[in-house]
């Protein structure tokens, strides 16, 4: 859904797969689509197909959102409910972290003093995966 709602409005992108356990969706991600690397890979990608590498941005959901923040960079990005009490912050020049405020640790979720270029918004009344098919979009 995101990728078709951002070429409504002209904006490319590229999908990366994420692998989870559906016997425990709570548990973390192996899948090296979750990855900084993978985010470089996939950057670089888009620059080698021509896009200018100014206007590229990236966006993680859950575990590929904390290895955005994790890695950091100068690239904008934006992490959708990463999990915030063992989130790791990185260099992060443009980032913003959106999470629920009813998802587990949400409480936990106010930007570090030390990572000056990252935002971090809590959605009021909403949980953890609150834009999964069928839920209330904000």
């Amino acid at each position: 859904p995101y990728a078709e709602a951002l070429a409504e409005r002209g904006i490319a992108s590229l999908t990366i797969g994420l692998g989870m356990d559906r016997d425990d969706p709570a548990a973390p991600a192996t899948d090296p689509a979750a990855s900084a690397a993978a985010a470089d890979a996939a950057a670089s990608w888009a620059v080698t197909a021509g896009f200018d590498p100014r206007r590229i941005g990236l966006l993680g959901f859950g575990a590929g959102g904390r290895a955005l923040l994790a890695a950091g960079g100068d690239r904008p990005l934006a992490a959708l409910y990463p999990g915030c009490p063992a989130r790791p912050v990185g260099t992060a020049t443009h980032a913003l972290v959106l999470i629920g405020a009813e998802s587990p640790g949400a409480d936990a979720c106010a930007t570090p003093a030390d990572a000056p270029g990252v935002e971090t918004r809590v959605l009021p009344g909403l949980g953890h995966g609150w834009d999964a098919p069928g839920a209330l979009w904000p």
